[in-house]
């Protein structure tokens, strides 16, 4: 079949429930998910264009993608909640209390997490995601034939560029897990280009990588001054890394690149540490609007999980580093949109506003707005959901990214379970995909990370990769 028959009709919306489900062996399947039972341990699953539902043991899945169309965009999202076990949660923040914090979401209308397995919680009052769970590259630049989408992620070919206009955004997170050839490449990220069809994007902050360095610069329009004045591009380099070792030949390396046109902070972290920060010493006033991505390897590069989110400026190790006290201060650590930061003992939290109980201003009421970041963690590694047998890491269509226990799916709803927030249930068109856990009841321990085997690019997108 040709490569463009694999996905839904635009004209015929395919079943909520429908996609693809892959083997650990590397075949795959498409159909919908019928049921689950037995605890989990069998699904049941409808083969494509058959009436036939086949019994697939547990153990021999890898993960599940879903065809589900895309639900119209929720404004209401303006909260990021970061859980102690790596999970992402995208909500509307509606309170905290001594036990629990309470969001509003998309795929489970009131969450209630266990406030001790809580990281950190962003908020940004104007929103919160900008492009996410990709179904097509029809709406970005400079796309050619060789460019393609599948199940969410991006692959290129061995050399290009697109680009995305993202509209009127001063701080951005673009993300995504990348995976390259074991040879020789570079890939450019480029953050408000004001010219996208130019071969380096015009004016622009540039992160640009290779297989052992790492770089940033800044493009920008300057008036020349001589016989002849006009107006020019002047390139000034922020910072260069080399002898990266771990920048080579990367498989599924979760990538976080953030830009500040307002104070000038670029940054990228690599699976959740800093590869490299910079500081513009100068001001950036180019008012483009696009992101681009510049790709240059002997083999096509993958883009996986691709999105772009606003960012609250705020860098993760910069939430994490403690503020001075006097060896007694303890507790919550507010930081403000106006670079102000505070700790105390967060009394309430609402959509309006936050109690804050500090020891030098006793109680002070912070309109919720005016909070860009809580750093809620406790710092204990024993505050972590543990990985069970039955768990998943399931993608929703809203961003959030969720380890839990999947142990029922009825009728079009599924039964999650998780240390992190006790049982849900939530309807599965709201799921982009399931990644399945592989964990044995030996290996059940909440000091540990258990190892699990991730699709290789090559077996999840076969002739597509």
């Amino acid at each position: 079949m040709a490569a463009e028959d694999t996905s839904p009709s635009k004209t015929e919306p395919a079943d909520t429930d429908s996609g693809t489900l892959y083997f650990i062996n590397g075949d795959r399947l498409s159909g919908s998910l019928d049921s689950i039972t037995n605890d989990g341990e069998q699904f049941h699953w409808k083969i494509a264009y058959a009436d036939d539902v086949v019994e697939i043991d547990r153990d021999k899945i890898a993960s599940i993608e879903f065809d589900s169309p895309m639900p119209s965009g929720d404004s209401k999202i303006n909260t990021v909640v970061k859980l102690t076990n790596g999970d992402e949660i995208f909500a509307r923040l509606s309170g905290l209390h001594d036990k629990g914090l309470e969001l509003s979401t998309t795929f489970a209308d009131e969450l209630n997490l266990n406030r001790q397995m809580v990281g950190n919680v962003e908020i940004m009052d104007e929103g919160v995601q900008i492009l996410a769970n990709l179904k097509s590259l029809d709406d970005w630049e400079n796309v050619r034939s060789q460019w393609t989408v599948k199940n969410g992620s991006i692959i290129s070919p061995s050399s290009g560029q697109i680009a995305y206009d993202i509209g009127d955004v001063e701080r951005m997170k673009i993300s995504f897990d990348l995976t390259t050839s074991s040879s020789t490449y570079s890939i450019a990220v480029h953050a408000f280009v004001d010219n996208p069809t130019s071969p380096d994007s015009g004016a622009n902050y540039r992160i640009q990588m290779g297989n052992r360095w790492l770089q940033a610069s800044k493009t920008q329009i300057v008036e020349k001054k001589g016989m002849f004045r006009d107006d020019g591009r002047d390139t000034i380099v922020l910072g260069k890394q080399n002898d990266t070792a771990e920048m080579r030949s990367l498989v599924g390396a979760h990538f976080d690149f953030y830009f500040d046109r307002v104070d000038g902070k670029v940054a990228v972290y690599m699976n959740g540490s800093p590869a490299g920060t910079w500081n513009d010493p100068g001001e950036f006033n180019n008012p483009g609007s696009f992101i681009s991505i510049t790709v240059s390897s002997r083999e096509r590069v993958l883009f996986d999980s691709f999105s772009v989110l606003r960012w609250n400026g705020i860098l993760p190790n910069d939430a994490k580093t403690p503020l001075p006290d006097d060896g007694d201060t303890k507790g919550t650590t507010v930081s403000l949109a106006n670079g102000d930061a505070l700790t105390g003992t967060v009394n309430t939290i609402t959509e309006d506003a936050l109690l804050l109980d500090t020891a030098d201003f006793g109680e002070l009421r912070i309109a919720t707005n005016r909070v860009r970041q809580l750093d809620l963690s406790t710092s204990e590694l024993w505050n972590r959901a543990r990985r069970l047998p039955m768990d998943v890491i399931a993608t929703f269509h809203d961003g959030s990214k969720v380890t839990f226990a999947l142990s029922d799916f009825t009728n079009g709803i599924a039964t999650l379970y998780s240390e992190n927030f006790g049982t849900i249930h939530t309807e599965l068109d709201s799921l982009q995909s399931l990644r399945l856990l592989h964990v044995t009841e030996n290996s059940v321990d909440p000091m540990k990370q258990t190892m699990f085997r991730f699709l290789t690019p090559q077996e999840a997108l076969g002739d597509h990769w």
